[in-house]
C-alpha cells in the first residue's frame, strides 16, 4: 500500500502545492500536518488546477486566516482559522479520491491526535492542524500538529503502508542550512523565527529517522536548497516562486543501502 505524507511548514506549503500538482499517481491515503493538512485535503478532494488555484489566490496572511485584534484579549491568538475550516467543510461534500488523515495536537493533554476524513470533525481538525499557537487559533482545544509531528510517516506505517512518498518544503538532511543574521528592524523577531525554523526541522527529521527502518521504499520530494520564503510570508510573489520551485522539483529515492549513511 502506498501513502503520501505531507509535512507542515506554513507559507512554504506553496512549494508542496507545486509538487502535488504534477504527481503522476493517486496514493491509497494521504497524511498531513499543518499546511500539509490543508494540502492533503485539497489534493484528495480537488483537481490539480483547483489545488494550485487555492494558493495562487492567497494574498497575504489575511487570505488564510481571519484577524480580530480585540479577540486576542480572551482568545489565545490574534488570527482565527475558520476560513480553513469553511474550505474543508465545502470540500468534504465531494467524494474523495483517497483517505485523508491529519495530525493535530491537544493543547490540554499534549497528545498527538489523528483525525481522518470519515470523522464528522474532520474539517475542524484540518483547521486546527494549520493553526499557529499564540498567533492563530480555533474554537477547539486542538492545535498545530507540527508541535509534535512534522512528518506523520509513523502513522502511515502503523496503518499498513510500506511505500511512502514524502513531500517536504525543506532540504533533505539533518541540518537546516541558511545564511541567517539579525536584520534591522525587528532583529529579535528574525531570531525567533530562525529558532522556530531550526526546531521544526529537528522535529521533522526525528519523525523521518524514527520511521525510516520500517519503510519498504521512501521517495522524497524536497527543494535542493532552502526556499526564499518565510513561515508567514504569504505574499503573492513569494507564493508564486515557491510553487514554481515545487513544479521543478525532482524526486529523491532513498534505497535500502542508502539508509546506513543517513
Amino acid at each position: 500500500m502506498r501513502a503520501l505524507v505531507i509535512t507542515g511548514d506554513g507559507a512554504r506549503g506553496a512549494f508542496q502545492a507545486g509538487v502535488l500538482g504534477r504527481l503522476p499517481f493517486v496514493p491509497d491515503a494521504v497524511y498531513g500536518t499543518s499546511c500539509g493538512a490543508i494540502n492533503a485535503t485539497l489534493f484528495s478532494y480537488c483537481t490539480a488546477r483547483e489545488l494550485q488555484a487555492y494558493w495562487q489566490e492567497v494574498d497575504g496572511i489575511f487570505g488564510v486566516y481571519r484577524c480580530n485584534w480585540l479577540a486576542a484579549l480572551w482568545r489565545p491568538g490574534v488570527f482565527h482559522s475558520d476560513p480553513i475550516e469553511r474550505k474543508a467543510l465545502e470540500l468534504v461534500k465531494r467524494g474523495p479520491r483517497c483517505r485523508v488523515v491529519v495530525a493535530t495536537t491537544n493543547l490540554v493533554t499534549g497528545e498527538t491526535l489523528y483525525v481522518d476524513n470519515r470523522d464528522p470533525n474532520f474539517p475542524a481538525a484540518v483547521a486546527a492542524s494549520a493553526t499557529i499557537p499564540g498567533l492563530a487559533t480555533t474554537d477547539h482545544p486542538l492545535s498545530d500538529g507540527g508541535l509534535r509531528v512534522m512528518a506523520p510517516i509513523t502513522r502511515a506505517l502503523d496503518d499498513g503502508h510500506r511505500d511512502i512518498d514524502l513531500v517536504m518544503s525543506r532540504p533533505w538532511g539533518p541540518v537546516l542550512p541558511g545564511c541567517w543574521e539579525p536584520r534591522f528592524p525587528w532583529a529579535a523577531s528574525h531570531a525567533a523565527f530562525r529558532a522556530i525554523d531550526i526546531m521544526l526541522h529537528a522535529i521533522g527529521w526525528y519523525n523521518i529517522q524514527e520511521a525510516l527502518p520500517r519503510c519498504r521504499s521512501l521517495t522524497v520530494w524536497a527543494p535542493e536548497r532552502p526556499l526564499d520564503i518565510g513561515l508567514l510570508d504569504f505574499s503573492p510573489v513569494k507564493i508564486a516562486e515557491a510553487m514554481e520551485a515545487g513544479r521543478a522539483c525532482l524526486p529523491l529515492v532513498i534505497g535500502l543501502g542508502d539508509r546506513k549513511n543517513i
